[in-house]
């Protein structure tokens, strides 16, 4: 058997003729020429989207200054001088200096406090625990104390738990199933 599929072998050998021609021109495989193709489809991409946008008559705008805005620029120029040094001491506020800007916020937040009248009184009991709280180390935010609570009732368990494994001390005795086998038959 072994010697007729040798010599079906010998008669049907694959031997592909491939088309030498394409080495010679330096053929490169897909995934070595793909950034060069990714390349090239995003540049003429843009070639044809600037071709299109050259050839649409819509875009024809022109800014024009009028002559009002270019006095004002120069005006600006010999008072305040250079475009970005003006912007730099306005702090990006087109012109409200920093020092206005504080000004201006003290204000607003003075006539807040005139507005808001409200004082709460607070009673001496609660005075008292925040005072006790410091004193002992506990944090007078409500959130974080909670969560020290938490933690401490946590420890307190696990040391309980504890103390408990250690008094319980009994152990059954599971190793005498062939005599109970024998005295039950």
């Amino acid at each position: 058997k072994r010697e007729l599929e040798e010599a079906e072998v010998v008669n049907c050998p694959f031997k592909p003729k491939i088309n030498s021609s394409y080495k010679s021109k330096g053929y490169k495989p897909l995934q070595e020429r793909l950034a060069d193709l990714q390349r090239q489809k995003s540049e003429n991409l843009a070639r044809a989207r600037m071709a299109a946008e050259m050839r649409d008559p819509d875009l024809t705008f022109h800014p024009q200054l009028n002559q009002t805005s270019m006095r004002i620029v120069e005006v600006l120029e010999e008072r305040d001088g250079e475009v970005a040094e003006r912007l730099a001491n306005s702090g990006g506020r087109g012109g409200v200096s920093i020092e206005r800007r504080m000004k201006k916020q003290t204000e607003l937040e003075a006539a807040i406090h005139e507005e808001c009248t409200f004082r709460p009184n607070i009673s001496e009991t609660s005075e008292r625990m925040i005072e006790v709280m410091e004193t002992f180390g506990r944090n007078p935010d409500f959130v974080q104390r909670q969560q020290d609570i938490h933690y401490d009732n946590l420890t307190k368990k696990h040391i309980r738990q504890g103390e408990l494994d250690e008094e319980c001390t009994f152990q059954p005795e599971i190793g005498n199933n062939e005599s109970l086998l024998r005295y039950s038959r």
